[in-house]
C-alpha cells in the first residue's frame, strides 16, 4: 500500500504464524477483521460465478484519468471488462505504483471513494517517501456517518480548494 505498509491476505495460520514472526522482530502488525480474503486464492471458488455475472459489461474509453491497481498504471477504460475485475478480486493490488504515477502526473488532491477511509495514510506515507507536499486526501464517506452529509462535505472541502463541481449533480 505504501513503503512503510503491507497487507497479505490468505490462510489465516499462516498470516497468524507471519504477525508472531513480525511480533517477534519487533515490527508492529495487526491481523485484520476481514470476512472476505480478497487477492488470495481464497477467491477462486467465484471466480466463474463472478465472471458469468460481469458478462455484461461493456468497457469504454474513460472521461476521465483512470489509474489502475490492478495494473499499477494508467488505462483508457476499455481493458475494464469482467476479466479486468476478476483481476482486480483476486491479484496483488498495485496502490503504491498507481499513486506514484498519479503523483508523477500531477494529481495533488485525493478523494477516497470506500465505505470508509482506510488509504488516507498510505497516500500520505508515498508523498513523504518521494518528499513531495501531500495534497488533502478527503473521505467519501466513514462509518457510522450520515452518508449525505459526508458527502456533501468531502465536496466542500474540494471546492474550497478550487475543485470544479456540478452543483447540479450535487
Amino acid at each position: 500500500n505504501s513503503p512503510r505498509s503491507v497487507t497479505f491476505a490468505g490462510d489465516t495460520d499462516a498470516l497468524q504464524e507471519l504477525a508472531t514472526l513480525l511480533k517477534g522482530m519487533q515490527v508492529f502488525n495487526r491481523l485484520l477483521d476481514g470476512r472476505v480474503p480478497y487477492h488470495s486464492h481464497h477467491m477462486d471458488p467465484i471466480r466463474d460465478e463472478l465472471l458469468e455475472s460481469l458478462t455484461g459489461i461493456v468497457p469504454q474509453q474513460a472521461a476521465l484519468p483512470f489509474y489502475s491497481v490492478v495494473s499499477g498504471e494508467r488505462v483508457d477504460g476499455r481493458e475494464v471488462d469482467g476479466q479486468y475485475w476478476w483481476r482486480n478480486v483476486r491479484e496483488p493490488v498495485r496502490f503504491e505504483t498507481a499513486v506514484e504515477l498519479m503523483i508523477a502526473d500531477g494529481v495533488d488532491a485525493w478523494i477516497e471513494m470506500a465505505p470508509h477511509p482506510v488509504m488516507a495514510r498510505s497516500v500520505v506515507e508515498i508523498h513523504s517517501e518521494r518528499q513531495t507536499a501531500a495534497g488533502p486526501v478527503v473521505a467519501s464517506l466513514r462509518r457510522d456517518a450520515p452518508e449525505r452529509i459526508t458527502m456533501l462535505a468531502a465536496a466542500a472541502t474540494m471546492y474550497t480548494l478550487g475543485a470544479r463541481l456540478d452543483w447540479r449533480q450535487v
